[in-house]
């Protein structure tokens, strides 16, 4: 029995070292895929900011070309612009009356396929 102690002992060693080599191998994984997920986040981010902003842009020169187009049916710049104004008060109206439809249907579901996006691609491969 002696004889085998010591081969045993290899066999333990060589396990442990491989057991130490695979959990840091995991943790370097999941370190990787926590950062490949910010990563595509925080990309989503810029570019939703970047077009918000653009959006933002476009929807004030349009105001103002519906302000001015109303205000010569009207012949009256209060007019024409409170018109514009009534129309986005009832736009954010209504968008506040479907904010728990929207942040639970529309926002989150994409926001969690934005995030989970990579899993679908690893079961695909």
């Amino acid at each position: 029995m002696e004889e085998r102690e010591p081969q045993e002992e290899g066999y333990v060693k060589e396990f442990i070292a491989l057991l130490q080599q695979y959990i840091g191998k995991r943790f370097d994984l999941l370190r990787l895929e926590g950062i490949d997920i910010v990563t595509r986040v925080f990309s989503s981010l810029v570019v939703f900011v970047i077009l918000s902003i653009i959006l933002f842009l476009i929807l004030m020169m349009l105001s103002v070309i519906g302000g001015l187009f109303f205000a010569a049916l009207f012949h009256s710049y209060l007019g024409g612009f409170a018109l514009i104004v009534s129309l986005y008060v009832l736009l954010f109206i209504i968008i506040y009356s479907m904010r728990t439809y929207l942040v639970e249907k529309v926002f989150a579901p994409q926001f969690l396929k934005m995030i989970f996006n990579n899993d679908d691609e690893d079961e695909d491969s």
